[in-house]
């Protein structure tokens, strides 16, 4: 288990600034390795290495082979990190295509297992005599096409943080007072590294793990250089005693538990503060002729923002991780798939989705939680207590109350509520529609109450009738909206 720590230094401007002056070459060079790379991917290579040594040898001066090798493996990890997310991605494309052929249909699973997209040939398996047809070969190709044109290749030109391995990062424990740990960074220069003292603080020196020799430095636009160590430690026992508790993550509640917590209230109101500031400061700056990315002030207060996010939920995930917690049950949300206004689509960028997942996932390692994620489709239109699913059962962003048994309840925590029950399902209707979900949740339903959902729906959508009157009359009592009463015999 790999855990990343930021140090305060007390470098002098002068180091700093010798730090600093590698970042443009290093982005240049992350370029030039990139387009190597994502080269060999197309013409169908497996896997990233090490260049070639023609390639190798052909390397510009601007940086040292050692520094050289730290860029290949940076990009080596960037484009490794965007094959796994591309092979999710496609998995669920190839489901979603209409194909009556399920041999094709497999054919495609395997393209996408081999992520074999750029293949060459049928045989994308040699050792173990595995071959596609070429019409599997042409849609993996069409698919691959489509997704590179939602989700690019990173733009490395734009990375701040340099991965820097031991060679030219060298880490070692310092022996005096005026520093914990030193950090001999090779520069532009040659053979005059600079020494930079660390200093370490509480949280940090109580970590369990052992500090490795490797080191990212991340230079802001402003000129701030930050350095970052990792400790390696073995990750924490999965927890096999405690409570399943689903988690809804919203606006205005940053979690709801199932059992009945709203925690984080404050962030939403604080993110709509801080969002109104960076708007009137970004027209201010566009007035004056004055790009956002360029002025120093913008910088910081979007700086600020992720900071006190990141902050957050940290805070909250780490209360409840130290509770007896055996599984955390989650939805797996996707905001790229539209639906939520301008501002909502700008305040859940800032609302720390990235900060959310990596604490997931450090989770795990750390406590030794389960997390589980599921299909959040009509999580909040379902009632908790009969499983009837209708989308005015949630009159307002804060309240529900269900249309057929009448319950109740917060909406956030009628949602955490069924996400929790939702694990207990066949893989928790993960790669389902929301067609799908609602068709198996209504036969549910059905089942259960001997009701048909979809015409309570429809009476629900109805209303009263104002017909044999001009005047609007109280509905009777056979088409008012309320909870149906159930009768039990």
């Amino acid at each position: 288990m790999m855990r990343s720590y930021r140090l305060p230094t007390t470098a002098n401007r002068g180091k700093l600034d010798a730090v600093a002056a590698v970042l443009p070459w290093w982005q240049r060079g992350l370029v030039h390795v990139q387009y190597l790379q994502v080269c060999k991917l197309k013409a169908g290579t497996a896997h990233l290495g090490w260049l070639g040594g023609q390639e190798a040898q052909s390397l510009p001066p601007y940086l040292s082979q050692r520094q050289w090798k730290s860029v290949v493996n940076q990009v080596n990890a960037a484009l490794t990190s965007w094959r796994e997310t591309a092979k999710i991605g496609l998995r669920e494309m190839i489901r979603m295509q209409p194909l009556d052929d399920e041999k094709l249909r497999e054919e495609l699973y395997r393209i996408n297992v081999y992520m074999a997209w750029w293949a060459k040939d049928n045989v994308i398996d040699a050792r173990h005599g595995i071959v596609v047809s070429n019409q599997a070969m042409s849609i993996s190709a069409m698919l691959v096409k489509e997704w590179l044109r939602r989700n690019p290749f990173p733009n490395l030109s734009r990375a701040r943080t340099m991965a820097m391995d031991g060679p030219i990062a060298k880490v070692s424990t310092s022996t005096n007072s005026h520093a914990e740990f030193w950090v001999k960074v090779t520069t532009l220069e040659k053979r005059k590294p600079v020494n930079i003292p660390l200093q370490g603080y509480e949280y940090f020196n109580k970590a369990d793990g052992e500090v490795r020799n490797f080191c990212q430095i991340h230079v802001s636009e402003s000129g701030t250089v930050s350095f970052v160590l990792v400790k390696k430690s073995l990750p924490t026992p999965q927890r096999d005693r405690g409570e399943s508790l689903g988690l809804d993550w919203g606006l205005k509640n940053t979690f709801a538990t199932s059992d009945g917590q709203l925690l984080g209230r404050g962030l939403y109101r604080w993110l709509c503060q801080r969002d109104k500031e960076l708007n009137e400061l970004g027209a201010t700056l566009q007035r004056q002729g004055i790009c956002p990315s360029r002025s120093k002030r913008y910088l910081k207060l979007n700086l600020r923002i992720r900071e006190h996010v990141r902050n957050e939920v940290c805070r909250v995930l780490n209360r409840l991780a130290d509770k007896d917690i055996r599984e955390l049950v989650v939805e797996e949300l996707d905001f790229r798939m539209g639906g939520l206004s301008a501002r909502l689509n700008r305040i859940m960028g800032r609302a720390g989705r990235a900060a959310v997942r990596a604490k997931f996932a450090s989770i795990v390692q750390t406590h030794g939680i389960t997390v589980t994620r599921v299909n959040p489709a009509h999580t909040s239109r379902c009632c908790s207590g009969c499983g009837y699913v209708d989308k005015k059962n949630r009159p307002s962003q804060e309240r529900f109350m269900c249309r057929f048994c009448g319950k109740r309840l917060p909406a956030d925590i009628n949602a955490a509520r069924n996400i929790r029950g939702r694990s207990a399902d066949s893989n928790g209707h993960r790669g389902q529609s929301r067609e799908q979900v609602l068709a198996e949740m209504d036969r549910l339903f059905r089942t259960r109450w001997r009701f048909e959902p979809t015409l309570l729906r429809e009476r629900h959508a109805r209303g009263c009738s104002t017909a044999s009157s001009p005047q609007r009359r109280k509905p009777s009592r056979s088409t008012r909206t309320s909870p149906i009463r159930i009768l039990h015999s």
